[in-house]
């Protein structure tokens, strides 16, 4: 098999995903720097859930030993009132933390603030400013190696409608014998069921 310069092909690539989706880690970032402290909250939203899953363990435990019998009510009953006030303590801290996060859009509601028109694609804030993330050359051009990393995943992850696996995939395109061998390749994903087969530069 002749070799497919795996530069070009990924610079090519990545564009076209890029026109098709914009940057989706810009787009985050966008969203989670208009929200003050978003990270923080989302990770004590997630350790407080993860306290309260300990906790109702716990109580299980508990349970069972009362149905052995190995503890008595007593010890069961402290020991219930005990995590039942850790339970009350976290569930507050818990209502609390919504407030942060009810100004997060989940991804339903994120939609609204993207809007494709044609080909191109507009990230708007809820005061209508244009914000990173779309498939504009400076969102482009400021994309990092892990934004691209992560428009690839996006993009290339999962199966096709047609279960085949997500990915580039390559044809020869003929030439001469004796010539640089010419390709095309189709990208395929689960979001991109049809893309037009390119010539690969």
């Amino acid at each position: 098999m002749p070799w497919v310069r795996a530069d070009k092909l990924e610079t090519d690539v990545v564009r076209q995903l890029f026109l098709t989706f914009g940057n989706p880690a810009a787009i985050e970032r966008a969203v989670k720097r208009a929200i003050p402290d978003c990270e923080k909250a989302m990770k004590q939203r997630k350790q407080v859930e993860a306290q309260l899953a300990k906790i109702v363990r716990a109580r299980d435990r508990v349970l069972a030993l009362i149905e052995k019998d190995l503890i008595t009510d007593a010890e069961a009953e402290k020991k219930l009132h005990e995590l039942k006030g850790r339970e009350s303590a976290l569930r507050i801290d818990l209502e609390r933390l919504p407030a942060v996060l009810a100004d997060l859009p989940d991804k339903k509601r994120l939609q609204i603030h993207v809007e494709r028109d044609g080909k191109f694609i507009f990230v708007f804030d809820d005061d209508g400013n244009t914000r990173p993330g779309g498939n504009d050359i400076g969102t482009f051009l400021l994309m990092t190696d892990a934004d691209r990393r992560n428009l690839i995943d996006a993009g290339l992850s999962g199966s096709g409608a047609d279960g085949k696996p997500a990915g580039v995939y390559l044809t020869p395109a003929g030439g001469d014998r004796h010539a640089p061998k010419r390709f095309n390749y189709v990208v395929r994903g689960r979001l991109l069921e049809r893309v037009e087969p390119r010539a690969l530069p």
